[in-house]
C-alpha cells in the first residue's frame, strides 16, 4: 500500500486540500492481487487504490468516457498470425497503466485508508490525474516492464513445440440431450489446446452449423461456428438462438447471418494487421436450402420471415465478402459446437481443427 501511495503522490495525482462548501467527494478502497511471472510463479504482491467511480454525477464529475476493451479473439488472431510469421513474441506489464490521464473535470476523493494524514476533518484529494474506477479514466502509457517470452496471458498458456500431440476421447454420449440441472463439468478442461500452425495460410475460412430444436426445454436450436486462420482456430462460438425457429432452413440461416457478422469484424481485425484479403471467405454449410436463398435474389412466401438474415448473408456475397460452399455433414468441424457425436466422428474433426491434448505422450 505504501508504494502505490508513493508512486501516485511522485506523479503529482492529487493534491490534498480542504473539500469546498459545494462538493461531495467519492470514496475511494484498496483492491488487491498477485501479480505472476511469465512462467505462472508469484512474483509480487499488490495493493491497488482504486477511486469508487460509481458515486459520480454525470455532467458534474465526468463527461465523457473511455474504457479500452480486446476481445479474446483478438489476441487468437495475433497467436496465429505469430505462428505464420514465426515472430517472437514478448510480453509486457504495464504499470499503473490507467493513471497519469489529465482531468479537467473538478473531481475530490477522500483520503485513502493507509495515508498518513488520514482522518483529518475536511481534508481530501483533489485528483489532478485519473485513476482506476473513475469514469473517464484514460489510458496512458507509463513505464513497461519486459516479462520475457509470452507464456501466460489472460488465462492463456502459451507454448511453442515442434513436436506430434494426440487427441482426447469425446466428453459426451453420442445424441445426448442435457438440460441445464443434467451432468458434470469436465474432469480437468486445461488438458486441451489449440495448435496454431506456423505452415498455416493467411486466409479465412468459416463453418457454420446448426441442431434444429435440441433445447428440451424451450424448444429453440443451437448455431455452432467455427472460423480458421489458414489451419487455425481463431474464433469459436456455440449458442442457443434467440428465438424457436419453424423449419431447418430457417435455422440454418440465421446461423450463417450470425458467422457473417464474425467473419466481416475478422476481416476488419486482419486488415489492421497489414493482412489484406483479396479473396471472398469460404463458409462451409451443409444445408443446400440455406445456399440456394443466399444466392436467390427472389423471395418466396415461404422464406419471407428471414428478409433480415437474408440481405446480411445476400449483401455480403454480392460484396465478395465471402461466398457459401457445400460441405457432407460427416465433415462439419461446427457439429462439434452443436451436438453430441460418436467417438469415431469427434476424434475425426476434433484432429481437423487443432484442438490437442498437449499433456499427453506423442
Amino acid at each position: 500500500m505504501q508504494v502505490e501511495l508513493t508512486a501516485l503522490e511522485d506523479t503529482n495525482t492529487w493534491s490534498l486540500v480542504t473539500l469546498p462548501p459545494d462538493k461531495r467527494p467519492i470514496g475511494c478502497k484498496w483492491v488487491f492481487k498477485i501479480k505472476s511471472k511469465s512462467d505462472g510463479s508469484i512474483e509480487r504482491y499488490k495493493a491497488r487504490l482504486v477511486a469508487k467511480g460509481f458515486n459520480q454525477v454525470e455532467g458534474v464529475d465526468y463527461h465523457d468516457t473511455f474504457a479500452s476493451v480486446a476481445k479474446l479473439v483478438t489476441v487468437h488472431v495475433l497467436l496465429a498470425i505469430v505462428a505464420v510469421k514465426q515472430w517472437s513474441l514478448h510480453q509486457l506489464d504495464v504499470q499503473n497503466a490507467f493513471l497519469h490521464g489529465d482531468l479537467y473535470e473538478e473531481v475530490y476523493m477522500t483520503l485513502p485508508l493507509g495515508h498518513p494524514r488520514k482522518g483529518e476533518k475536511d481534508l481530501v484529494c483533489k485528483l489532478h490525474k485519473s485513476l482506476y474506477g473513475l469514469k473517464q479514466a484514460s489510458r496512458m502509457w507509463f513505464k513497461l516492464k519486459d516479462l520475457g517470452h509470452l507464456k501466460y496471458f489472460f488465462g492463456i498458456e502459451v507454448a511453442r513445440s515442434s513436436q506430434g500431440t494426440r487427441t482426447a476421447k469425446t466428453p459426451m454420449e453420442q445424441n445426448l440431450k442435457l438440460t441445464p440441472i443434467d451432468g458434470s463439468l469436465l474432469e480437468d478442461p486445461s488438458m486441451q489446446g489449440i495448435l496454431l500452425s506456423s505452415r498455416s495460410s493467411l486466409q479465412l475460412r468459416a463453418f457454420c452449423d446448426f441442431d434444429w430444436a435440441n433445447c428440451v426445454t424451450t424448444q429453440r436450436s443451437t448455431t455452432g461456428y467455427f472460423i480458421l486462420l489458414g489451419d487455425s482456430p481463431i474464433s469459436w462460438k456455440s449458442k442457443k438462438q434467440g428465438t424457436v425457429s419453424h423449419s431447418l432452413t430457417e435455422v440454418e440461416y440465421q446461423a450463417m447471418a450470425t458467422t457473417i457478422k464474425d467473419i466481416v469484424w475478422l476481416r476488419g481485425l486482419l486488415s489492421n494487421f497489414g493482412i489484406h484479403l483479396s479473396r471472398p471467405t469460404p463458409l462451409y454449410c451443409d444445408n443446400q436450402a440455406a445456399r440456394h436463398i443466399a444466392a436467390n435474389p427472389v423471395f418466396h412466401e415461404r422464406t419471407k420471415h428471414l428478409q433480415i438474415d437474408y440481405h446480411i448473408v445476400h449483401e455480403k456475397l454480392l460484396a465478395g465478402v465471402l461466398y457459401p460452399l457445400p460441405i457432407s455433414s460427416s465433415h462439419q468441424p461446427a457439429n462439434i459446437l452443436t451436438k453430441a457425436l460418436s467417438k469415431d466422428s469427434f476424434h475425426f474433426l476434433h484432429g481437423k481443427l487443432g484442438i490437442r491434448d498437449f499433456h499427453a505422450p506423442a
